[in-house]
């Protein structure tokens, strides 16, 4: 049964003041992970990098300046050293539901023994959520036991997951096959998944295309019909990634992943923020993201304006419904725009903001310490209250910074000074230590010829 903090008018007042977080736990949780999107210039990306002549940041799309990211990153807390523990798509995403290095992976420890090879390549095909068994190797149930949704599942919340998975190794069949396979890792509620890239030319990708209306109306649905529930929500967007977003908004947005609905709607997906205030026409609506970025063709452009309205859209559903300041929502890229699989900043570095009215209030902060994906786990099970005695724990390799933020004003110096982060991209590796970066290039890797 849910217990809404923000309806206690007793507490209201003093929770939305400066409230020390180890006081409070979150009721619902989301994330949200747009699929390769830009490091924008307001929000701080790393250095200039020489070897290239470039920056790795962007302006702002035409003439969105992103309010909706926007407001999560003021009126919430803005993780300023966040690293992708590696960075790609599918990398990144493995270590984000499990709080484990992508090395880990239950597949990728049996690829890697299967060839004699030590340790595992981080790639794609090595991290998919997939049960091995204990003939193969220790602890090589990713599936069924070691991720988060599988943890939030067994402490009675109700978990979710819309937009593009990744995580699944695609055999062919439909996507209603691979959604089952996506139910069995604890994801009780699939709706609107794209297993794969669109561009990978896989038989359940034909005829699908981006479709950030239906994304994001399949996520508002989740979170009104578990208004009463606590809940967990995975929500990957599919854009900017390619194919063309530009050419994805010239289609019928009634033609889903989940089916071809042109017969039975008169007009699009009805989502306020989005359609709604165009009569639910998803042309007009697309044409005003067009407009807003300027009749620009860019996918990054267009993609993230899209985005953006679908957190819009998430945030109004979270008010609407009286859950918003009890929800925490973590918004994050999955890799670094510049120099994306590269272990340099470029590649790691990536945007975190984390917004939670009851708990950190509505002024902006920051926090100076170095996080990593691999402790988004850990960090949203402490907010739930659930701990290495609750059911369904497995270990993992991040931690917790809840109690690093408890002081809203403090640096982060310590987890700076005293902590290594480690990263990994097929068979490179870095690590950053305080101050100090390693990297060790494998002779192969692009990076170590193109230095200079």
């Amino acid at each position: 049964m849910k217990f809404s903090l923000a309806s206690l008018a007793l507490y209201g007042a003093a929770l939305m003041a400066v409230t020390p977080i180890s006081s409070v736990n979150a009721i619902n949780f989301v994330i949200i992970q747009p699929d390769d999107m830009n490091f924008y210039n307001d929000w701080n990306p790393p250095p200039y990098m020489p070897w290239s002549g470039n920056y790795p940041g962007k302006a702002f799309p035409g003439m969105s300046s992103l309010p909706w990211m926007t407001k999560l990153r003021d009126e919430g807390l803005d993780m300023t050293q966040a690293y992708a523990a590696a960075p790609k798509c599918g990398t990144s995403r493995y270590s984000t539901v499990t709080g484990r290095y992508p090395t880990r992976s239950s597949i990728g420890r049996k690829t890697a023994k299967n060839n004699g090879v030590n340790p595992a390549a981080a790639t794609i095909p090595n991290t998919k959520l997939q049960d091995v068994g204990p003939s193969n190797i220790d602890d090589g149930f990713d599936c069924s036991v070691g991720n988060i949704a599988q943890v939030f599942k067994a402490n009675n919340y109700t978990t979710g997951m819309v937009g593009k998975w990744h995580l699944t190794k695609i055999r062919g069949g439909s996507v209603a096959d691979i959604v089952t396979e996506v139910n069995a890792c604890g994801f009780m509620d699939v709706e609107a998944m794209y297993p794969d890239n669109l561009d990978l030319g896989a038989g359940w990708s034909t005829d699908v295309h981006h479709n950030m209306e239906y994304v994001a109306y399949k996520a508002v649905e989740f979170i009104e019909d578990n208004k009463l529930n606590d809940w967990f929500l995975y929500m990957n967007p599919t854009v900017p990634h390619g194919p063309s977003v530009s050419d994805a908004m010239d289609l019928d947005c009634r033609v889903t992943v989940d089916g071809d609905f042109t017969s039975s709607m008169a007009s699009g997906w009805s989502v306020i923020g989005m359609t709604a205030e165009f009569n639910d026409d998803c042309v007009a609506y697309r044409n005003d993201v067009r407009n807003r970025a300027n009749n620009s063709t860019n996918d990054e452009d267009l993609g993230a304006i899209w985005v953006d309205d679908a957190i819009g859209a998430i945030y109004k559903a979270l008010e609407r419904t009286s859950q918003l300041d009890d929800t925490i929502i973590l918004f994050q890229l999955d890799h670094g725009r510049h120099k994306k699989d590269k272990i340099w900043e470029g590649g790691i570095r990536i945007p975190q903001f984390v917004h939670y009215p009851a708990g950190l209030g509505t002024a902006p902060r920051t926090f100076d310490g170095m996080v990593s994906t691999i402790d988004i786990g850990p960090t949203l099970l402490d907010f739930a209250g659930i701990d290495s005695n609750s059911a369904g724990w497995y270990s993992m390799d991040g931690k917790s910074w809840k109690d690093a933020i408890d002081n809203l004003n403090g640096s982060g110096d310590a987890w700076v000074s005293g902590r290594c982060l480690f990263f990994e991209s097929s068979e490179d590796r870095a690590v950053r230590c305080g101050c100090e970066k390693y990297m060790l290039l494998s002779a192969s890797s692009p990076e170590a010829a193109g230095r200079g």
